[in-house]
């Protein structure tokens, strides 16, 4: 196995299935990057056994063949390589030959017949996206995906593509974030996608390409196939919440309020919050006036900011990283809608003139 290739392309392409490999692993294979050199192409697969990132990009190859090589070591050294073009060859007995300039590097590699099949996916329910519109829909959704592992599909995000329009749902217990958009396909899917595995994927996107994601979709796995990279992921089993049934759909009140002004005067607020001290903030919706205060052992501390429309003073408890994290999603729209019922009903964020997201925070008890 033979090949040149040009340092910078090599490096994102290792780069990027690297942030994908066991760092440890039963299996020592997972920890290396499998590297596939033929018809002057390179693939290069980085795998966990749930989620796979291949790039393929350019190169002169010389002799075919293929190799794992250790994911840390190899982009370690490929990343502090002067810029150029990087020789790479493989001797009979896995030693693995990398020059570049005036460097030299001989590493052991990995039997190649050791690195797991990669899963392949039917490709009967796939549909089309814009990669910048997708990459926009995941970054308001992902923040309210659940951490805790035992929560099942809610770790992950729910798809459901219907009548031309894809909706993407991601909750936790405490909050909900919907995103919706019109696409041109008249499949008719629904899927739950793991976070980690979306994660990779808005990273991959480069957000000025006007270019599509292909997924595809089958009964165990999900694919995403963009611009020389392909990301494979097992699909979460699992119920996911009825949503639905959970926001409310009348509401007593409706304010507006500027998004960046509101973030702002929450964040001000919350520096009095730390890891071992979680009081909620205080909120008082008021006439033409948001109050916020908060009191814990540090201290105290209130703000305020303008608000159009009247909450006849409801007083409502929110853990301040919720509000933020969904009014950071809500920018960069100028203004959001903020609808409430009562001090124990959930908080109902949306745009003021469309329905493309709803993000939804549920109180905190105050004490008296």
């Amino acid at each position: 196995m033979k090949f040149q290739c040009e340092k910078t392309l090599f490096n994102n392409a290792l780069t990027s299935a690297s942030r994908v490999v066991s760092s440890r692993s039963t299996l020592p294979v997972l920890e290396g990057i499998l590297i596939k050199a033929r018809d002057n192409k390179l693939s290069i697969t980085g795998y966990n056994m749930e989620t796979a990132v291949s790039s393929e990009i350019s190169a002169d190859v010389s002799s075919e063949g293929n190799i794992v090589v250790p994911a840390k070591i190899l982009v370690d050294i490929v990343r502090k390589l002067q810029d150029g073009i990087v020789n790479f060859s493989v001797e009979s007995d896995l030693i693995v030959c990398i020059n570049c300039g005036l460097s030299e590097f001989k590493i052991v590699g990995i039997d190649p017949e050791q690195f797991p099949k990669l899963p392949e996916v039917n490709k009967e329910n796939g549909f089309e996206i814009n990669q910048a519109l997708l990459k926009s829909m995941l970054g308001k959704v992902l923040y309210a995906v659940a951490v805790n592992e035992n929560k099942g599909a809610h770790t992950g995000v729910l798809f459901t593509l219907e009548n031309k329009i894809l909706e993407l749902v991601a909750l936790d217990g405490f909050r909900l974030a919907l995103r919706r958009e019109n696409i041109e396909s008249d499949k008719n899917v629904t899927f739950v996608a793991p976070s980690s595995a979306l994660r990779e994927l808005e990273y991959a996107i480069k957000e000025a390409e006007d270019k599509n994601v292909i997924i595809d979709t089958g009964s165990r796995h999900i694919q995403f196939i963009m611009d020389g990279i392909t990301i494979i992921s097992r699909l979460l089993d699992g119920e996911f919440l009825n949503y639905r049934n959970s926001i409310p759909q009348t509401h007593n009140h409706i304010l507006s309020v500027n998004t960046k002004e509101f973030s702002e005067c929450v964040e001000r607020v919350s520096l009095l919050v730390s890891d071992k001290i979680k009081n909620p903030i205080k909120i008082v919706f008021d006439d033409g006036n948001i109050n916020m205060n908060l009191n814990t052992s540090l201290g105290s501390a209130k703000d305020s900011c303008l608000c159009e429309g009247n909450a006849e003073a409801i007083e409502i408890g929110f853990n301040h990283k919720y509000l933020i994290d969904a009014f950071k999603a809500a920018m960069p729209d100028e203004r959001v809608s903020i609808k409430i019922n009562s001090a124990l009903s959930p908080c109902i964020i949306t745009p003021e003139d469309n329905d493309s997201y709803l993000f939804m925070v549920l109180p905190v008890r105050l004490k008296s």
